[in-house]
C-alpha cells in the first residue's frame, strides 16, 4: 500500500438519510476513514476546523443552507499538511456545477449516480495519496498550455 502524502480522513454531509449512506459506504470503501456524518451544511462548516478532514461529501440539497454555498467556507479550512480538503458536492442540479468549481470543488457530481461518486472518491482518494491529479489538467490553473503551445 502506498504512502500517503495526506491522510484519507472524511467528513460526509447529506439531508437525505440513504444519500448520506451511500456517501459513507463509497468513502469506507476507497479506504477512508468516515470522522463524523452530518445532515446539514452549517454543521458541516462547524465540524471540519475540529475534525480538519481532508475530504469532504457533501450533497447540495440541504437543510438551511445549500451545499454548493458551503464550497468556499469548507475549502477555507486547512487539513492535513496545511492545505484545505478537497471538496466533491453531489447535487441533483447540475446548474450549480460552475460555480461550485469556481469556488473550489473538486467535482460535482449527479445525486443519483452510484458510479460517478465512487469514481470521483477514488480520484480523491489518488490524489491525497500521492498528490497528483490523474487523467486531467488542474482545472484551478490558468489557461490549458496545450492550446498554446508553439511547436515551431
Amino acid at each position: 500500500m502506498p504512502m500517503s502524502i495526506r491522510s484519507l480522513r472524511a467528513l460526509v454531509c447529506a439531508s437525505d438519510l440513504v444519500e448520506r449512506r451511500a456517501m459513507v459506504v463509497a468513502a469506507r470503501d476507497a479506504g477512508f476513514e468516515v470522522l463524523d456524518e452530518v445532515d446539514n451544511a452549517a454543521r458541516a462548516i462547524q465540524m471540519a476546523p475540529l475534525l480538519r478532514p481532508t475530504f469532504v461529501l457533501i450533497a447540495n440539497e440541504l437543510y438551511g443552507m445549500l451545499g454548493a454555498d458551503a464550497v468556499r467556507e469548507l475549502r477555507s479550512i486547512t487539513s492535513g499538511a496545511d492545505l484545505p480538503p478537497e471538496v466533491v458536492l453531489v447535487s441533483a442540479d447540475q446548474g450549480v456545477r460552475e460555480q461550485a468549481i469556481d469556488d473550489g470543488a473538486h467535482a460535482v457530481i449527479p445525486r443519483d449516480n452510484p458510479e460517478a461518486l465512487t469514481r470521483v472518491v477514488d480520484e480523491v482518494k489518488v490524489l491525497l495519496e500521492t498528490g497528483e491529479r490523474r487523467g486531467r489538467a488542474d482545472r484551478r490553473s490558468g489557461e490549458d498550455r496545450r492550446k498554446v503551445q508553439d511547436w515551431s
